[in-house]
């Protein structure tokens, strides 16, 4: 737990380990002592031992909760803690640590290093609080053991009563020193928020009624959904209330973003804010990114930017001068000095995580168990922070994406042949957790001849066994790696453990959320878990938090984004806003006289060629056509007529950057153009096409998912638990998809341009219900156009005759 401090009470709730962490500042990866604790085997043999002790010994306990309240000076502290084993030996009681090593890795040097200093600690701490509580004597007891052989080594710790209870009273000393510092901070911050500065001349409409919806949230501690479209300015709207408020009771923000583009804006929102360094913000980029020694596992015996890591942040002082010389730290800062420090740039980065007060970063850091930050993990921390969470209707993939893990026979047969070349006992032993994954793929495979994917219950243990073989020897691996001077990345047992890691951290969660399939892709087999509903799981995070808003320009139906994203209905308020643009400046038009379903649409891609090379070609300017799949795409430019303006066609494989060269043709050119691509893809979400420089778009079909397994299953599971399967599964993603589309034509007050919803479906009740509402002010069927062509060359007549005026 975090340190909690009730000052009106002169409380202090602290645990164990926050006694006795104190001179833990700098570590880092798999160089912290707890390491094993952490992994799959660590618990693994954690709870084997204790299994033990139960059966050997009839009053063994296990995980034994303690608490103690004592008094400091005038303050009242509460230490909690969890012990590991507690039981009676010759009429003593014995309090029991368990602590995993690698023993023939670890033991050279260990009970001269920190780690053995850190277990004694713990224990001497653990056993000292029960026999004060008690008023009876106790003895400490550390258990290593090891996670290759299971062999253990019991060692005898002596726990001198007043020896510790001395250090305790210390140590809490030193933390209210340290608090008592903390608030003089935290007054000036209060202080400096009440100065700080709308950072534009005036506002825009709605600007101040969302900022009144975001500001009652984070000063009350409840959730709110916003939906807003471009124009409104969600970023500083959300923004400017939060950090005011945030600062005032020193909660920690987080602007979570689902792509790079929308942190750059909220960086650019911040640095305007922040123009008397009042507070201090960080934008954090990816691990890989952020690696200076391109090193899949942080160790100090793998990379010199780990190694000596606390040693050289100490000397070099690398942190403390990147604070002082920045209110807002770039991730290219860190990198750079990190560098020079010779310290690790991503680790750098979470020190000052740490110290900061608004982190800029991706969803990953707080929804993905995988990477998530510890603020995530902590629930205190947690339940101080905040979420702003933008471009929020993209979570529902994301979070589907975390936890849905899948395993191939191929991996796990490369794992083998690689591990068949490693000439060591480690090696030969992981090359046996993958022909016992292989074993388990070849049962699969059996049962299951013959059919096509589908939905089975596997067995865990082999699972589950493969990885507790893998994690005893994989450091090993990397130790014989290094001394070879070969590469890590893409290796295939590397693949195969993280793979296995993740996998069976989903295995231990399963519920009627998940199916687990089995599939068939292109002669290979795989065992994919997939989540349908991750609200269990992102909806435990955003219930953590002391507030979060999640926002978007498609954030309706609320109740659609409320559900699967997890929102508590009593907690989380609803507000949506309109657009402030003048509504002469947009013509949508619906075009019903082609059928894009998925059995129709072949027999009418010339017709919609054409259609698309007209509405294209109406009058001067760039305009985009979207469609629902790559090949319905490359069907109708196989038709496309020759002759007037240059295509650019979006492909699958085109990168951020390749994508952003190609819209830059574009930009400031006189040359027209009309771009083709995918609704979902970079052209249609997250790019941003200011003041002339497109002009409409031309929306082919409502764009729901293709239809498939998964489909299938989240259809079905909606029905059953929401009884609106297909609103769920199709219907409200594919509009979705088209209201963001239809985003990225106006983008200012002065921009004017067309929408252009091609397929009968536009005009259908079932599908214009989900349509904006300042869509449908005279309904669907003042948008329904015969010869859209005709209307799009009228519409820019009239503004260049208004011009002209």
């Amino acid at each position: 737990m975090s340190l909690l401090f009730d000052d009106a009470r002169k409380e202090l709730r602290c645990s164990v380990k926050d006694l006795i962490m104190e001179e833990e500042r700098f570590r880092i990866g798999f160089s912290a002592h707890e390491v094993y604790e952490r992994l799959w085997v660590g618990q693994s043999v954690h709870a084997a031992w204790q299994e033990d002790q139960s059966n050997a010994r009839p009053d063994y306990r296990r995980e034994v909760p303690i608490q103690r309240t004592f008094q400091v000076d005038d303050w009242t502290v509460v230490v909690q803690g969890r012990m590991d084993g507690m039981y009676t030996e010759d009429g003593a009681m014995i309090v029991e640590e368990i602590k995993s090593l690698h023993f023939g890795r670890d033991l050279g040097g260990f009970f001269e290093g920190e780690a053995f200093a850190l277990y004694k600690k713990q224990v001497e701490v653990y056993t000292t609080l029960w026999a004060l509580e008690n008023n009876r004597k106790a003895s400490a007891r550390l258990v290593l053991i090891d996670i290759a052989t299971r062999e253990e080594k019991t060692i005898e710790v002596e726990a001198d009563t007043e020896r510790v209870s001395g250090y305790i009273e210390n140590r809490v000393r030193r933390i209210l020193r340290g608090h008592a510092r903390e608030m003089e901070e935290l007054a000036r911050k209060a202080e400096a928020a009440d100065r700080l500065a709308f950072p534009h001349s005036r506002l825009r409409p709605y600007q101040e009624a969302m900022m009144e919806e975001v500001a009652g949230a984070v000063e009350q501690g409840t959730h709110v959904l916003i939906s807003a479209p471009t124009g409104v300015g969600k970023t500083v709207a959300a923004l400017y209330p939060a950090v005011k408020a945030c600062m005032k009771k020193n909660r920690k923000l987080f602007f979570l973003t689902a792509k790079t583009l929308q942190q750059e804006m909220a960086v650019d929102v911040l640095k305007r804010l922040n123009t008397g360094g009042a507070f201090r913000s960080i934008q954090i980029r990816s691990k890989a990114r952020m690696c200076a020694n391109s090193e899949v596992l942080c160790h100090e015996n793998f990379c010199p930017y780990a190694k000596d890591y606390a040693k050289k942040m100490e000397s070099t002082q690398v942190l403390d001068r990147i604070l002082y010389a920045f209110p807002h730290v770039e991730p290219d800062v860190v990198f750079s000095a990190a560098r020079e420090a010779e310290v690790c740039p991503f680790e750098v980065c979470l020190e000052i995580v740490r110290r900061a007060d608004v982190v800029v970063c991706d969803y990953n850091y707080i929804f993905d168990p995988t990477v998530a930050l510890k603020d995530t993990n902590d629930p205190q921390a947690l339940n101080s922070s905040v979420l702003i969470i933008d471009e929020a209707h993209n979570l529902v993939d994301r979070g589907r994406g975390y936890w849905s893990p899948s395993l191939s026979r191929s991996g796990a047969r490369a794992a083998l042949e690689r591990a068949q070349n490693i000439p060591t006992a480690s090696g030969a032993r992981m090359g046996a957790a993958a022909a016992h994954l292989l074993e388990a793929f070849a049962r699969l495979d059996e049962a299951h001849a013959g059919e096509p994917d589908t939905v089975i219950e596997p067995d865990a243990g082999p699972f589950k066994e493969a990885l507790e073989f893998l994690e005893a020897d994989i450091v090993d691996y990397f130790s014989w790696l290094r001394e070879r001077d070969r590469p890590a990345p893409e290796d295939p047992l590397l693949n195969l453990y993280f793979g296995l890691s993740r996998f069976v951290r989903v295995l231990e969660v399963l519920g009627e959320e998940f199916a687990v399939i089995l599939r068939h892709p292109a002669g290979d087999l795989e065992v994919k878990i997939f989540c349908r509903d991750p609200s269990r799981f992102i909806g435990a995070i955003v219930k953590g938090t002391w507030a979060t808003v999640a926002m978007s320009a498609t954030l309706t139906p609320s109740w659609f984004y409320r559900n699967v994203l997890g929102f508590p209905a009593k907690e989380t308020a609803e507000a949506a806003f309109p657009s402030p643009f003048p509504r002469e400046n947009r013509r949508i038009l619906v075009y019903p006289g082609l059928d894009t379903t998925y059995k129709k649409r072949h027999a009418q891609v010339p017709e919609l060629a054409r259609l698309l090379h007209g509405l294209g070609n109406a009058v001067r300017g760039n305009f985009l056509a979207l469609f629902p799949s790559y090949q319905y795409m490359r069907d109708v430019l196989s038709h496309y007529p020759r002759g007037g303006k240059r295509a650019i066609v979006q492909e699958a494989r085109h990168t951020l950057r390749e994508t952003e060269e190609m819209l830059g043709q574009m930009k400031g050119s006189k040359r027209n153009y009309l771009l083709f691509g995918v609704t979902g893809g970079m052209f249609a979400e997250g790019v941003d096409y200011p003041g002339e420089s497109l002009k409409g778009v031309f929306i082919v079909s409502p764009a729901l998912p293709q239809v498939s397994l998964e489909q299938k299953l989240l259809m079905d599971y909606y029905d059953r638990v929401h009884e609106d399967g297909f609103s769920y599964a199709y219907l409200i993603p594919g509009i979705t998809r088209v209201i963001q589309a239809a985003g990225r034509v106006i983008r200012s007050e002065e921009d004017r341009g067309v929408i252009v919803l091609i397929c009968r479906r536009f005009r259908e009740a079932a599908y214009t219900r989900f349509f904006p509402e300042d869509w449908m002010e005279e309904g669907v069927e003042a948008l329904v156009s015969g010869d859209p062509v005709a209307e799009v060359k009228k519409f820019f007549a009239g503004h260049s005759k208004s011009k002209q005026d």
